[in-house]
């Protein structure tokens, strides 16, 4: 019964739909351990029947990964959906300031992610920029804690003061501010 998927007492196999001989069908109500003692015919009906049972349970494992597939498919457009509505315009800072915008890209399958970080005066004007990758990254909320870390130190070894961080996730910002409140992180911080 190679490619079959059952359907109660029909079987669906390479497209077909047919029926499944009654002596493979099993009564309803019975166990499978009573269903091959009480059976009457050879021992192959009963192999059938394990088969059967063997297709049913292939059958709710490839229901349950096709539900599985189908809610990361919504995690991930979720996910879009946020990030397209966190993205609004540039604002600038206040007089006398200028504001690091940080970005930063995860590719799960390569363990890899980007950060960048462009600083603008209050007119806008770039004054600096910088980008990188970083290997061996295992979450999305790693890679944005490594392009942050990366970031600050960079701010900092260009002696730049009075400096206003921008992120597009405010995750790391209450990470910063109540490191307590969030267990997780514990080893980043400490």
């Amino acid at each position: 019964m190679a490619n079959a998927i059952s359907a109660g007492s029909k079987t669906l196999q390479s497209g077909k739909v047919i029926s499944l001989p009654q002596t493979l069908k099993k009564p309803a109500g019975s166990t499978q351990s009573e269903y091959l003692l009480e059976s009457s015919t050879s021992y192959s009906v009963g192999k059938a029947v394990i088969a059967h049972d063997v297709v049913e349970k292939i059958s709710e494992e490839a229901e349950f990964w096709l539900i599985a597939q189908k809610q990361e498919r919504e995690k991930e457009e979720e996910e879009r959906k946020a990030r397209e509505a966190v993205r609004k315009c540039w604002e600038p800072p206040r007089a006398g300031w200028i504001k690091c915008n940080i970005g930063v890209d995860f590719d799960k399958k390569v363990s890899k992610s980007g950060g960048a970080w462009v600083v603008r005066n209050e007119r806008g004007k770039i004054l600096m920029h910088s980008r990188r990758v970083f290997n061996n990254v295992k979450s999305l909320d790693e890679a944005k804690y490594k392009a942050l870390l990366w970031s600050l130190e960079s701010l900092s070894f260009h002696h730049l003061n009075k400096v206003i961080i921008a992120l597009d996730d405010d995750k790391l910002t209450k990470v910063i501010l109540r490191p307590k409140a969030w267990p997780n992180f514990k080893g980043q911080y400490v």
